[in-house]
């Protein structure tokens, strides 16, 4: 009976210079001041939007994000048609 030596074999794969890193997405929201139909102006937050203007600002200063990646929605921006539109924008584009 024969012996048969087996010689692993290693792969290496190499990422193309030109092969783009993976996209990142963000959607940042912060509402402070909300329609007075529903809430009292005696009632509005004060610090969503500026927390919200912060991470938008963090997550593309470190280079990961774009701006292009990362939408930024603050109190009377941040409508339920504009939220989705960009949760869905963000989708078709991962």
């Amino acid at each position: 009976m024969s012996r048969h030596a087996i010689v692993p074999v290693a792969l290496a794969f190499l990422l193309a210079a030109s092969a783009a890193p993976a996209a990142h997405y963000a959607v940042c929201v912060g509402v402070n001041e909300y329609d007075t139909n529903y809430i009292s102006a005696k009632s509005w937050l004060l610090g969503c939007a500026k927390d919200a203007g912060n991470l938008w600002t963090n997550l593309t200063e470190r280079g990961e994000w774009t701006p292009g990646g990362a939408t930024l929605l603050q109190d009377a921006a941040a409508t339920k048609a504009a939220i989705r539109a960009a949760i869905t924008n963000a989708a078709a584009a991962a």
